[in-house]
């Protein structure tokens, strides 16, 4: 006993629209070489799937039961044919990219979204932390391309392209009562700021740390939280804190008089195994990427 892709394709359509005569017009074939492959079928299998009455047609219990296994065994197909299609065109059958929590956009996601559906027969897998935990998973190979803060530092084992670039400011708890003011460096330095450990590793803590006493942090939405939960401070994406501020749950703040006229701005960067050979869907994800307007 064996059942065809043709004979399945006619009788799920059948089912679907109702009648021999609209499956045939979806599929684009004759009336009767719909119901004979739904025949043929039945024939097949030794079971009746359809009640044939004068001016229509009843899915019989049987019927019902073997629908679902039909279009499973359907969709199981147009994956092996997907996953055929791209062997031949060379694409990867895995693909992990690392995300930097800061950059956990909607924008981003976007482009993410429509890298999975350009490749459905790819196994894609997305990570997420700091840029030196990206930087290891790609010397590691856990990972095959990353979205990152642009850290400017270079590594010799590492390409990279850069991105969009993106507002970063100072945010407070509301209990500080310091809402749009300039925070002299002496009040500043008696508070206690939520730090980017990043900065730290790279040994640039001194061009971002202003408080005496730090509490660090790798993931930019636990230090948002950190802030409106705690008498704390912290620099982060002006995206992240939208809502935040909005909702009064945190207050923005200023290092410096310049900060009120002139936008304090970071940029990303997309990185990747010099050794790696650039393929589609890693072509797709840095043009994605650097497409993206300024935030």
């Amino acid at each position: 006993m064996s059942a065809t892709i043709e004979q399945l394709q006619a009788f799920v359509a059948t089912v679907d629209k109702g009648s021999f005569k609209q499956a045939a017009l979806r599929l684009g074939k004759h009336n009767t070489t719909i119901s004979g492959l739904v025949a043929s079928l039945e024939a097949e299998l030794g079971l009746s799937l359809f009640e044939r009455k004068p001016r229509s047609l009843e899915l019989t219990a049987q019927g019902k039961d073997m629908y679902h296994y039909a279009v499973a065994v359907l969709r199981e197909s147009d994956q092996l044919l997907m996953k055929a299609d791209s062997l031949l065109a060379g694409e990867p059958s895995r693909f992990v990219v690392g995300l930097d929590t800061a950059l956990r956009h909607p924008l981003v996601m976007q482009v993410i979204d429509r890298l999975i559906q350009k490749y459905p027969s790819m196994q894609f897998t997305l990570l997420s932390g700091d840029p030196m935990l990206l930087r290891s998973w790609l010397l590691s190979g856990q990972a095959d391309m990353c979205i990152s803060t642009n850290t400017f530092q270079r590594h010799h084992e590492l390409s990279s392209a850069d991105g969009f670039n993106f507002e970063v400011i100072n945010v407070a708890n509301p209990q500080l009562q310091l809402k749009q003011q300039v925070v002299k460096e002496e009040k500043l330095r008696g508070m206690t700021q939520v730090a980017t450990l990043f900065m730290k590793v790279l040994g640039q803590s001194d061009t971002h740390n202003f408080s005496n006493r730090l509490i660090y942090s790798n993931n930019n939405h636990d230090t948002l939280a950190l802030v409106k939960h705690s008498l704390t401070w912290a620099i982060l994406p002006a995206y992240l804190c939208k809502e935040a501020l909005e909702r009064d749950e945190v207050h923005k703040i200023f290092i410096t008089k310049a900060e009120k006229t002139r936008a304090n701005i970071w940029s990303s960067a997309i990185y990747w195994p010099s050794s790696n050979p650039l393929n589609a869907p890693m072509h797709d994800l840095i043009n994605g990427i650097v497409t993206i307007d300024d935030m």
